[in-house]
């Protein structure tokens, strides 16, 4: 009888040591290290330099981080964000640049002003220009606004500045500044010209002509 009892307490101690290694095993598969994820503690305007007051660090487990976010605020401070990331938003390592000045359009004649028009294919020679290359911007003006012109482009534009309204205009030797993703055209402009340019988007339509290489 008692070889009987010792024989089913060694089995159940067997069961009890066997239940406590599998919720250890369990346990010890269960754990997940975690890692840093970087946040914007307010929100940071486009073309702003980070600073470390914009940002704030989180711990996340590792299955949830996704590779493109950044885990060291000091990753990206003192660098520029390209576009706006609003308070709280993850902030991805794509969405910043190295240089404050990359992405800038910049003006040869810093006399001038860039201005930026939307144009499609057919008005934008195809999207056969680039940055740099000078060309004739052509303005017809909607049917129901048109009204003489004389032809002299000096006079035509004067009369623009004063009336606000003429039929067609050719404004000549206009430099491109940027092409932005193959649908708007920044140009390099004289002061009122960029008053013209704001007038023809509401009423009219513009067209490019590329002055050929010699």
């Amino acid at each position: 009888m008692r070889k009987i009892s010792m024989f089913i307490m060694t089995i159940l101690l067997t069961i009890v040591l066997v239940i406590i290694e599998i919720i250890i095993i369990r346990s010890a598969l269960g754990y997940e290290p975690k890692t840093n994820i970087v946040l914007a503690s307010k929100k940071i305007e486009a073309g702003e330099t980070i600073t470390e007051d914009m940002l704030e660090e989180r711990q996340l487990h590792i299955s949830m981080v996704d590779n493109r976010w950044v885990k060291d605020k000091n990753e990206i401070m003192g660098k520029v964000a390209k576009e706006n990331i609003e308070e709280g938003e993850i902030i991805i390592l794509s969405r910043i640049s190295d240089d404050e000045n990359k992405n800038q359009i910049e003006a040869k004649d810093k006399n001038k002003r860039l201005f930026t028009v939307e144009l499609k294919g057919d008005q934008a020679n195809g999207w056969q220009l680039k940055e740099g290359q000078y060309v004739d911007i052509i303005f017809i003006q909607d049917e129901k606004n048109k009204v003489p012109v004389t032809g002299n482009e000096e006079q035509d534009r004067k009369n623009f500045v004063q009336n606000g309204a003429f039929g067609t205009q050719r404004i000549s030797n206009v430099r491109i500044a940027a092409i932005i993703d193959e649908k708007y055209v920044s140009f390099e402009v004289d002061v009122g010209l960029d008053e013209f340019l704001a007038y023809a988007k509401g009423n009219g339509r513009l067209e490019i002509s590329v002055i050929p290489k010699n």
